[in-house]
């Protein structure tokens, strides 16, 4: 089973969601996490279920945490002791911060960071404080403990754990230092683990399973790993000490889960865990070098600034052919190659002629191959405006150089033509 295989992009733009059509068919749409695979087993027999009895009124949440704490004991050894369901993972961390904070309080994130956190932030009445990844792209800890201590008493810490972009999931470690920190300094910590069912469950670990997280909130939901974005609800868990505030809420929060929300996760949660090792195993293969080359890489040159050989995606505005030949060894054989007077002639027009030479009337750059011989390349071009197919290429050719005396310019011909 290959779920990330299993549909063509015909099949795909035939959908309505805001990913296949928001843009027009010239655009390949990556802005945003929709999974592009048909949906669980479980899932469309849980869909189905509800279209046959006509169960659609108001949900009661029945067995939702329950099938989520099978979840978690089953891939990370950890069940949540509290829980109350809510419309979604957003709508659930903006309860979790108005519940924590103060009147002034400050709300501390690490960006870059997914975006509607920052309109968390607002929703919340809180004033944003960012204390960014560091070098390594992890965790700040020497940072945070500052703005913990700036802000003691006064902030909440919103963690995106698995990381959103970066994808890094924190250590048990480094999810320690943070709950002890935050305990020193009254900090109370709002987790977002969306996407924890797509982690690698030997190295994800559930923030309210580590000592001094009693008192932090966790905001979850099965959507972004079985791809139920459109069927809304989520969980917003707490630990052993939040568990007050959690029960303190008016019951009009908990009525933001829709029935077929409800259903469908917990179908997912149950019955579609060898559907989610499917989907983990096509990523590890998307994420293998092999196929991230697309193509091999072209072979090492010499040290030295004339024979470094730059590696890079071909653009439609720059345009360089491939070198036979680097650096000595290359003006050597140009040597050997062409007669006396025409290396004269090449070494009195390099100075001025061949930097405007090399410029065609569109901007782009198109340097000769050795001995001045056909240099044949491709650019691939994303035409979105003209309305041409994004995966159009275009096939520049170059006609050999011509060498000229020192002074005399001329502009190569260039021929372009499709492929």
């Amino acid at each position: 089973m290959h779920p990330l295989r299993a549909l063509t992009v015909d099949e795909l733009r035939s959908r309505r969601t805001i990913k296949w059509s928001l843009h027009g068919p010239d655009v390949l749409p990556l802005w945003v996490a929709e999974m592009d695979a048909p949906l669980a087993p479980a899932v469309t027999a849980a869909l189905e279920e509800v279209a046959r009895t006509g169960d659609l009124g108001y949900p009661t949440g029945e067995g939702y945490l329950e099938a989520y704490a099978d979840f978690a004991r089953d891939r990370w050894g950890w069940e949540p002791s509290a829980g109350l369901p809510v419309h979604d993972v957003m709508s659930g961390v903006v309860q979790a911060l108005r519940t924590v904070l103060p009147p002034d309080g400050v709300v501390i994130t690490n960006p870059p960071v997914y975006p509607p956190f920052h309109d968390a932030v607002r929703l919340a009445g809180a004033t944003p404080v960012d204390v960014p990844l560091g070098a390594d792209a992890r965790l700040d800890l020497e940072g945070l403990q500052s703005a913990f201590a700036e802000h003691a008493g006064r902030a909440a810490y919103l963690l995106c754990n698995p990381h959103n972009p970066t994808s890094f999931a924190a250590t048990r470690e480094e999810l320690a230092t943070v709950a002890r920190l935050a305990r020193e300094h009254g900090v109370r910590v709002v987790v977002d683990e969306i996407h924890a069912p797509l982690a690698d469950p030997a190295r994800f670990t559930p923030y309210l399973d580590v000592p001094g997280s009693e008192d932090a909130l966790v905001a979850t939901s099965a959507s972004k790993a079985w791809n139920l974005a459109g069927a809304k609800a989520g969980l917003l868990l707490a630990g052993p000490e939040a568990q007050p505030e959690i029960d303190a809420l008016p019951e009009l929060v908990g009525h933001g889960a829709s029935t077929v929300g409800i259903a469908v996760q917990r179908a997912a949660w149950t019955d579609g865990r060898d559907w989610l090792d499917a989907v983990r195993a096509d990523l590890v293969e998307n994420r293998a070098p092999a196929a991230l080359a697309g193509r091999r890489a072209p072979p090492a040159c010499p040290r030295g600034r004339r024979g470094r050989l730059v590696r890079r995606l071909a653009r439609p505005a720059v345009v360089r052919p491939r070198r036979r030949a680097c650096g000595r060894a290359a003006r050597a054989q140009s040597r050997r190659a062409r007669p006396r007077h025409a290396v004269r002639a090449r070494r009195g027009a390099r100075a001025g002629a061949l930097r405007d030479d090399a410029r065609d009337p569109d901007g782009g750059v198109h340097p000769a191959g050795p001995g001045g011989g056909v240099a044949r390349v491709r650019a691939f071009a994303l035409t979105a405006t003209t309305g041409a197919s994004a995966s159009s290429r275009t096939r520049c050719e170059v006609e050999p150089r011509t060498i000229l005396p020192t002074g005399e310019r001329r502009r190569w011909p260039i021929t372009t033509s499709s492929a």
